[in-house]
């Protein structure tokens, strides 16, 4: 049996409210310090659970953190998916995939408590209220309605839940645990990489006891905690994409901003760790030291802390922030009664839903989302809206994958390929990285998502490689599209097989009426007639 102090809840560090852990006795074997399974019941259970409801430091804590993110928080909605978020959250409406259905209800309760706030306020500070960090990563998703400020609680609560099981072994913990593993998972799913080593550390310590009836109410526990996907799932099916993994090119700066901000759960982690030094620095300064010193110690981290929040106030601080709803009001107040609205990018969209389904601001105008229309399920949405006759099922005939190969990729290899050919000898490697994107618009665009000198552009890449003097290594795989001269007999003739492809897409550049008033259009015509046989 431990004594107190094994159990005993403190914290330290304000950033994750790290509860500090007494080292065991080091006289214990390897088997006694895992955690064994106690009763709930217990006096060590009993202790543990007392000591962090009555533990000051962590109230203290987090009631200054929400303090001030309060007076940070925005007004009203902010940019990216907040519109969106709290629009559905109005009327329990379904978000984008995957739905957030419990990032929609909670925040249905909190919009519709009573207050001259703005809805849009009441779930900013619903954020805020899930979150206690002072760096600007995290401080930007904790004034604003998103998904993000919920998960970091989670994160921090599983954390929580995963020291109260190793320092108490109660099963209370690991139950509750699987509870939370279940309703996490209900609001964002890359919570499922803190999920997946906590539950495998769970189960590795109880492997001598473990059981079918053991598994069977971690089970329960954790399909209970589900339950409100469950309430997605009764309005539609998602594709679940973890796009924290996709590869995203960081040169943009929307793209490093959406990458940027999947980064705060992993740092949740290093932030504990760092109490955890901070933790071993003060305990050694009170041992080695005194009392005078370890005071000093926590007077210093204090200052660190308020430093911190002080560098970033003037970054955090969106109290101010009316531009999105002035802007969207701006968009939709000298519009014509019961007019017939397209938009057609998120700011626009988000924002106006949320303008219209939470303030009831020109209810009579009716807002369609271009981008939505280009989907099949789009057909099934038609009944919503009764007066208007559409010509067809969607706004494309056919399925847009602008969104998967992305037009401005596709720009962005028309650049290269430009500033490649200027460069004098061009590389052959990137020639053919040009083509890819070139390749992908012409062969599964829509006709009207390119223009006329696709095509051209397309036979000047092959061209080019053609004309360069480097070879393709012959180890390397292949550089180019499987389509691309597939009829050539020997495949490894990249060469042969690029002059077959630029010669395809030049005669259908060359059958366009406006190629006629390209400047290039004589010398390419030239070539494809030279190597075009005559009948």
């Amino acid at each position: 049996m431990g004594t107190k102090r094994n159990f005993e809840l403190r914290v330290k560090d304000p950033c994750q409210l790290y509860l500090v852990m007494q080292r065991r006795r080091k006289s214990k074997g390897k088997e006694q310090q895992l955690p064994s399974a106690i009763e709930e019941d217990s006096p060590q259970a009993k202790h543990w659970k007392v000591s962090v409801a009555a533990d000051p430091v962590m109230w203290l804590v987090g009631s200054a953190v929400l303090g001030v993110y309060s007076q940070t928080i925005y007004p009203s909605i902010a940019g990216g998916d907040s519109g969106e978020l709290v629009a559905e959250s109005c009327h329990l409406g379904v978000s984008h995939p995957p739905g957030y259905p419990l990032f929609n209800m909670l925040n249905y309760l909190v919009v519709n408590m009573p207050g001259a706030q703005t809805k849009a306020w009441k779930a900013n500070l619903f954020s805020a209220g899930t979150n206690c960090m002072w760096t600007p990563l995290i401080w930007t998703y904790a004034i604003s309605a998103e998904v993000f400020a919920l998960n970091n609680l989670f994160a921090a609560w599983l954390l929580f839940l995963l020291l109260s099981y190793a320092q108490s072994g109660s099963v209370y913990y690991a139950n509750l645990g699987a509870f939370v593993c279940g309703l996490a998972m209900c609001n964002q799913h890359t919570i499922v990489l803190f999920e997946i080593p906590i539950v495998l550390y769970v189960l590795w310590t109880q492997r001598r006891s473990l059981g079918m009836k053991t598994l069977s109410t971690y089970a329960l526990y954790f399909v209970v905690g589900l339950l409100p996907l469950a309430v997605a799932f009764m309005y539609t099916f998602y594709l679940i994409v973890f796009h924290a993994l996709s590869n995203m090119p960081l040169t943009e700066g929307l793209l490093y901003g959406v990458h940027m901000r999947f980064w705060q759960q992993p740092n949740i982690i290093l932030f504990v760790w760092g109490g955890v030094g901070l933790d071993a620095v003060l305990q050694r300064a009170w041992r080695t030291s005194g009392a005078a010193a370890a005071g000093l110690g926590v007077v210093l981290s204090v200052a660190a802390m308020v430093g911190q929040g002080m560098t970033w106030q003037h970054v955090g601080n969106q109290s101010h922030a009316w531009f999105i709803p002035n802007y969207a009001k701006a968009l939709l107040d000298p519009l014509p009664p019961h007019a017939l609205v397209f938009v057609n990018y998120d700011l626009q969209w988000t924002a106006m839903r949320y303008l219209q389904r939470c303030e009831g601001f020109r209810p009579d105008l009716t807002v369609l989302n271009l981008s939505m229309m280009t989907y099949k399920w789009f057909a099934t949405k038609h009944a919503l809206y009764p007066s208007i006759v559409f010509p067809g099922d969607r706004l494309v005939p056919a399925s847009t994958n602008a969104r998967d190969f992305h037009m401005k990729q596709l720009g962005a290899a028309t650049y290269l390929l430009d500033e490649t050919i200027k460069s004098g000898r061009p590389n052959i490697t990137w020639l053919a990285e040009c083509a890819r994107p070139l390749e992908h618009s012409l062969r599964h665009e829509p006709r009207q998502f390119w223009s006329d000198s696709l095509l051209k552009n397309l036979g000047l890449a092959y061209a080019y490689i053609v004309r360069s003097p480097d070879e393709f290594a012959p180890t390397d795989a292949d550089p180019l599209e499987p389509h691309v001269g597939h009829h050539v007999p020997d495949q490894t003739k990249y060469k042969d097989r690029a002059t077959d492809r630029m010669l395809q897409v030049w005669r259908e550049w060359i059958a366009l009426p406006s190629a006629r008033a390209d400047p290039g259009y004589d010398a390419i015509a030239d070539i494809v007639r030279k190597f075009t046989p005559t009948t």
